[in-house]
């Protein structure tokens, strides 16, 4: 299950459309060890439609943002779910999400984190 605390978009942020960066998260520290970042995209409308995720840690939320994770993309028809396991030495997280396609619309798009550090299956 995903923390509510360290929730980088939750599906009440609505259908994801277009291009998005989210707000700085606290995550109180860096990562003893890696995380499991999930996305969740219910509803791809175009099998040309792309998305990727990259997150990105800061030191102190506002400034000197780095990915240092990417998600695999999400394409096809399907609902997708995509995870990666990585770690983070800086305090903040975000995310930006870049789209492209003709009418991009991956539905209530759900992005966190999953602090146990172990994968819990699809």
């Amino acid at each position: 299950m995903l923390d509510a605390n360290l929730l980088l978009r939750p599906a009440s942020a609505g259908n994801l459309t277009g291009n998005e960066t989210g707000s700085a998260i606290d995550f109180g520290a860096g990562d003893v060890k890696p995380m499991n970042y999930l996305l969740r995209a219910p509803a791809i409308n175009n099998p040309s439609d792309t998305l990727v995720v990259n997150i990105q840690d800061s030191d102190d939320g506002s400034t000197g943002w780095h990915t240092f994770c990417t998600l695999p993309p999400v394409t096809g028809t399907a609902p997708a779910f995509k995870t990666r396991s990585v770690r983070s030495a800086k305090r903040y997280r975000r995310f930006v999400a870049t789209v492209t396609g003709g009418s991009p619309n991956f539905g209530a798009v759900e992005l966190g984190c999953d602090p146990s550090g172990q994968f819990w299956g699809v």
